[in-house]
């Protein structure tokens, strides 16, 4: 019994038991009791309203004796003492008749009594007399008249207005208010009323009116203890306790009783719930009888069993989920799946058939005496088209796969082989096959443990190329499929701990496409991609076996060589670097367009020059920037003095910053002229930095790095507003108009609006257009973009003329001169430089500017530094010129002041 009252259930049960039992009986003796007592005190008041009206009939009857008597002493005379003390009287008297009032004479007029009763006073009869003119008038006493056999224990006798008439010792009535409110205009009530420290019931009784004694009547007020009129519940009270006591001791029983029958079978399954939760899978019960609890057992031993058996495919299907997940490579997972699969499902032999492309499949197998890994088979062409792809799985005959797959496959021959497909979307991917050298019956369970291994493998297969997918996306460039900083990080490190122990040197070059930017400008980036494209192809054609070749990003790649012989790095780097430099210079088509892409190559040694891959890199981009420097299309090795080259260029580029946000950049102005008459007709806008520590710094120095900091759309707007402004400042004061040219970078017709820029600056200063001048370079002109070709149009319809800048450094094709939409020509320096004394750049120069003269271009000839040229110039036909022959760039004032008085 302890056992089971140990149990929560168990004591909530005979709990609610107990209350079950205990709620009904306490109200149904609540009830009782209050039912009892209040008839009981009905029955109470019922008397006392019975002993009230009997007790007032008894005082009336003996109010109609006295007056019989009363009257038989008027007419035998009021002298006898002895018949008047024998009729009840105390004494008699004669009263006139004028004392009374009319309605008493009235009375005695008829042969009437008439009762007097007053508070403090005798109760009185009054009769008529013999004697004329009076009345006898005869006293009762009190005692004797409100005392009799009908008299109650405790009582009160009160007049009409409820003054006091009798009452018995000690008792003193209610105050009138209450009275009134009992009696009402009734001729009794009852009341419960409380006085000195008793609680009484009171029955009061009236005649409303005694006609025969012509008066208003008087009241009999009864009380009776409340304790008495209950007295008799003391029994019940008595009683009842012991009553209540026992059914609760028998509830309690009957309670225990079945709680014990009931918590049998449940304490029998809790402690088997228990077991079965600590992993004891054979856990049973055994339960007699026909009722829910046998069900309940009977359903709970179903149960164990079905989690016996499911924990037992769950424990060999982990088992393969561990050797799923600690598996590196396709081969590994199908090692750990093939050395497990004849735990989880009966089978005499198993493999996978793993796709291989175009060629077909090959089988890995893995067996007892292949612990370390899979066996794989020759890759075979194998027909697979029966394998049903709704089917969880497949039977197929022995004769369906090559004789080398089923001698790996299974020791015996074979007499059943089940294929489960594993598919990737809608291609079938790998096939998991069971062998059986005896057909197996039944096949649902095979069938269901293979599924789902096969999916199992299907999931970890798809997991394991999507780690390899984002494992190459990490670390190979999306665009060339060349590795990435990281993977050349990881692959330099590498290199490096092999020259430690070999002692010998690793080689990092870093090479810069020094044309790219402008193709990409220009062409679009479409086109710049291409152009990396058939880079990287071709720089890959030069690699070696232990070569990587990375793209650091932009036109930016690095070449890793390692192995290399200490002493002799730099023959074999200058032969290798002088092969790329061939490569490299072979002019690429992009997009019809021929394009020669040189590039400058930065080398670093480890370790000679630096100890890990981030100084390395640090220090072949140095050695590249030099070669950008001396040579474009070159090579540099590094050299210590690269490390002061490199800070100087840094400390450049914070001072650049600074320039642009204290506006210490500048524009001066360079005379262009006619070719004959020397004589002004316009100039160009040029930028320079006026450095409050370089002093004068030329743009060749920082625009390029304006360039690289994002800055050069601001600064070719910048050099526009400058100059429309200068142009407003020179004609508001009178100067001589001329035509000042502005250059525009490939990047500003890309990324902006051209048009709505020069439109809002001409507006701004309200100059005509035919003030300004937009010089683009050659590579713009060509730019198949057509938007580039629409501003450029734009341009001219607008009134602007446009003028091809440095023509013949670039695509060098005089069949864009019939298509570009420009005004002026610009004759490069490389032209003028060696005009007079050759004749072959004669020859060039003369076509060109014959050409141009025919498509109605104004020819300029740029950086004239000598009469020499000019003289060859002007016999050529060349309308302007330009150079310091005809003047320096020179600040706005100085300008004014020399060419426009």
């Amino acid at each position: 019994m302890r056992t089971y009252l140990r149990g929560k259930v168990s004591r909530r049960l005979i709990l609610q038991f107990v209350l079950a039992a205990l709620v009904p009986m306490s109200g149904v003796a609540w009830y009782a009791y209050h039912q009892v007592s209040t008839l009981l005190l009905n029955s109470a008041y019922e008397h006392l309203r019975a002993d009230s009206k009997s007790f007032g009939m008894a005082v009336i009857e003996s109010l109609n004796t006295h007056a019989s008597a009363l009257k038989q002493l008027a007419q035998t005379g009021v002298g006898n003492a002895q018949a008047v003390t024998r009729s009840g009287f105390t004494g008699t008297s004669l009263q006139p008749l004028a004392a009374l009032t009319v309605e008493q004479r009235t009375r005695l007029g008829h042969g009437g009594v008439v009762l007097r009763l007053a508070s403090g006073s005798p109760v009185e009869l009054v009769a008529p007399s013999a004697s004329p003119g009076t009345a006898l008038v005869g006293e009762i006493e009190a005692a004797s008249l409100w005392t009799n056999d009908f008299s109650p224990e405790r009582y009160c006798v009160l007049d009409a207005d409820l003054a006091v008439l009798f009452c018995t010792p000690g008792l003193v009535p209610p105050d009138r208010q209450m009275l009134y409110s009992v009696l009402g205009t009734g001729t009794g009530g009852t009341v419960r009323w409380s006085h000195a420290g008793e609680d009484l019931l009171v029955g009061l009784w009236r005649p409303k009116f005694l006609p025969a004694f012509e008066s208003p009547g008087f009241v009999i007020m009864q009380v009776a203890s409340r304790a008495d009129a209950l007295r008799t519940l003391n029994n019940f009270r008595h009683f009842f306790p012991i009553t209540f006591l026992l059914a609760l001791i028998l509830a309690a029983a009957l309670a225990i009783r079945q709680v014990q029958r009931q918590m049998k079978p449940l304490n029998l399954l809790t402690d088997a719930s228990q077991r079965l939760a600590a992993g004891d899978l054979g856990a049973r019960i055994e339960l007699a009888g026909n009722d829910e609890f046998t069900e309940l057992g009977e359903t709970f031993n179903d149960m164990a069993g079905n989690l016996e058996y499911r924990f037992h495919m769950l424990a060999m299907l982990s088992e393969l989920d561990r050797a799923i997940i600690s598996a590196s490579g396709m081969e590994q997972l199908a090692s750990e799946v093939l050395r497990h699969v004849r735990k989880a499902i009966p089978c005499d032999g198993a493999g996978l058939l793993v796709p291989s492309g175009e060629q077909g499949h090959y089988l890995l197998t893995c067996g007892p005496g292949h612990a370390a890994g899979c066996v794989r088979t020759s890759t075979r062409k194998i027909d697979l088209t029966r394998l049903s792809p709704t089917q969880p799985a497949t039977i197929l005959p022995p004769d369906s796969l090559p004789h080398e797959f089923l001698d790996r496959l299974c020791p015996a021959p074979p007499a059943q082989l089940m294929a489960f497909p594993i598919r990737h979307g809608d291609r079938l991917g790998h096939v998991l096959l069971l062998a059986h050298a005896k057909r197996p019956a039944p096949t649902d369970d095979i069938v269901q443990g293979g599924r789902a291994l096969a999916d199992r493998l299907g999931i970890a297969l798809s997991s394991l190329a999507q780690e390899e997918k984002l494992h190459h996306q990490a670390h190979h460039d999306s665009l060339t499929d060349l590795p990435n900083r990281v993977l050349l990080r990881q692959r330099c490190e590498q290199a490096i701990d092999r020259a430690q122990r070999e002692q010998t040197s690793v080689a990092l070059i870093l090479i810069d496409l020094d044309n790219f930017k402008q193709v990409n400008d220009t062409l679009g980036h479409a086109a710049g991609d291409e152009l990396l494209l058939q880079c990287a192809s071709n720089l890959r054609k030069r690699l070696h076996q232990d070569d990587t070749l990375a793209r650091l990003g932009g036109d930016e790649f690095v070449l890793l060589l390692q192995g290399l012989a200490n002493g002799e790095e730099r023959t074999v780097l200058d032969e290798r670097l002088r092969a790329l430099m061939s490569d490299l210079s072979v002019p690429i088509t992009v997009h019809e367009y021929r394009i020669n892409t040189p590039a400058s190559m930065g080398v670093a040694l480890y370790p000679a020059h630096a100890g890990h891959f981030n100084e390395l890199l640090q220090m072949a981009d140095a050695a590249m920037y030099k070669a950008k420097r001396e040579q474009r299309g070159g090579f540099q090795f590094y050299s210590n003095e690269l490390n002061t080259q490199s800070k100087a260029r840094f400390d450049l580029t914070q001072e650049l910053r600074r320039a642009v946000q204290n506006d210490e950049l500048v524009l001066h102005f360079q005379p262009k002229v006619d070719a004959r008459t020397r004589e002004i007709v316009g100039a160009e806008a040029l930028v320079r930095w006026l450095s409050p520590t370089r002093g004068l710094v030329s743009p060749g120095v920082f625009v390029h790095l304006l360039d690289e900091m994002g800055l050069g759309v601001w600064l070719g707007e910048w050099v526009l507003d400058r100059a429309c402004a200068q142009m407003r400042e020179w004609q508001d004061s009178g100067q001589v108009s001329i035509s000042v040219s502005v250059n525009m970078s490939p990047a500003q017709f890309e990324r902006t609006s051209i048009l709505e820029v020069v439109r809002a600056s001409l507006e701004r200063y309200q100059l005509d257009a035919s003030c300004l001048e937009i010089e683009i370079l050659e590579a713009t002109a060509v730019n198949d973009s057509d938007k580039a070709r629409q501003t450029l149009v734009a341009l001219r319809a607008e009134g602007i003329r446009v003028a091809l800048d440095d023509f013949g450094t670039g695509y060098s094709s005089l069949v864009y001169l019939t298509r570009i939409p420009a005004d002026v020509l610009k004759l490069d320096q490389a032209f003028i430089r060696s005009l007079p004394d050759d004749p072959r750049q004669q020859e060039i120069v003369r076509h060109i500017i014959a050409l141009a003269k025919t498509l109605s271009y104004t020819v300029v000839g740029e950086g004239v530094e000598d009469e020499a040229q000019l003289s060859v110039l002007v016999a050529m036909g060349c309308d302007l010129v330009q150079g310091y022959l005809i003047g320096r760039p020179v600040p706005a004032d100085e300008f004014a002041g020399r060419w426009l008085r």
